[in-house]
């Protein structure tokens, strides 16, 4: 049963890989006039996804934004155009972060429930369900900065479900439980980690595997709650809080209790640190000796996983 399971999960993952492949854009064409041809038909489909229920413009022009910031297209300035085009237009959306995150949480929910159930069908259809939104929903928040997605990701970060603590030497079946359950976690701390956020608390490639792994972005999303820090993007002069634009007052307190957090660690900040030279925001990472000790297994679990699928692949 066990090693079935495993090679569900691992069919359901190739499963959405599959899809997605399926779904993509067509490469831009290398000639100007197929250049040219290729952007007003996406100009055409965004203009289709405008009149359209407001789910199903987001999905649309989240699926273009998505496979034309990660995928492999030709540099053009066509691309160039429809991408900030379709990001331009989800970010002046409200409820863009929202939609993606209540379509992770009811897939997460309806799992769950087919759990509860016991019908190995409905479980594997709902596994397959969740490891579509989960590999495919997280890499479009990853291209929409904003006060919305900041938001959404930062509450992600406390949401540990699936979540089991993996044993000293894991088996290939621990490793698949491990994708099927896929805490989302580690995959809200990895996507803050590429959005253009000013002076992040960790290193933008940081390896997320255990709680403790996203202390650094919980304090620092923790500390925004609590009306004691601001945050603002590359190129954006703005200091946001979780509401929009910070006010002149906000910032004045944000200043004098980050002038206070930096005098009480004081000492702490005299020492080498090895991020941001000293700020606060390298106080709060600076609690790291479990993560080290994790990323040496994280890396070999990853290359584990490599070796495994690429000789199912072969």
């Amino acid at each position: 049963m066990r090693h079935s399971f495993s090679t569900v999960v691992f069919a359901t993952v190739w499963l959405c890989v599959a899809q997605y492949a399926d779904s993509a854009l067509p490469e831009i064409p290398a000639t100007s006039e197929g250049a040219q041809l290729w952007e007003a038909k996406r100009e055409k489909t965004i203009e289709s996804l405008l009149s359209k229920p407001k789910p199903e413009m987001i999905a649309g022009l989240g699926e273009m934004l998505k496979q034309l910031a990660t995928l492999n297209y030709r540099d053009s300035s066509e691309r160039v155009r429809i991408t900030t085009r379709a990001q331009s237009l989800l970010l002046s959306i409200p409820g863009h972060a929202e939609f993606y995150r209540d379509e992770i949480n009811q897939a997460r929910a309806k799992f769950e429930e087919a759990l509860k159930g016991g019908d190995e069908t409905m479980i594997g259809e709902a596994r397959q369900h969740l490891a579509g939104k989960l590999l495919f929903e997280f890499p479009t928040l990853e291209h929409l900065p904003s006060v919305e997605t900041v938001r959404v990701l930062g509450e992600f970060l406390s949401d540990e479900r699936g979540y089991v603590k993996m044993p000293e030497h894991p088996t290939l079946d621990d490793l698949t439980d491990d994708v099927a359950g896929s805490p989302v976690f580690r995959r809200a701390a990895a996507a803050l980690g590429k959005l253009p956020i000013v002076n992040k608390p960790v290193p933008a490639k940081t390896q997320f595997r255990t709680p403790d792994d996203v202390l650094p972005w919980k304090q620092w999303y923790e500390q925004i709650k609590a009306g004691n820090r601001t945050f603002r993007f590359e190129g954006d002069a703005t200091e946001y809080d979780l509401d929009g634009p910070a006010s002149k007052d906000k910032l004045a307190r944000v200043e004098r209790a980050m002038r206070r957090d930096a005098e009480r660690a004081g000492g702490q900040r005299k020492s080498p640190t090895g991020f941001e030279g000293g700020s606060p925001v390298a106080v709060l990472a600076k609690p790291v000796s479990i993560a080290a000790i994790l990323a040496g297994f994280v890396l070999v679990a990853g290359a584990v996983l490599y070796f495994l699928r690429s000789r199912k692949t072969a």
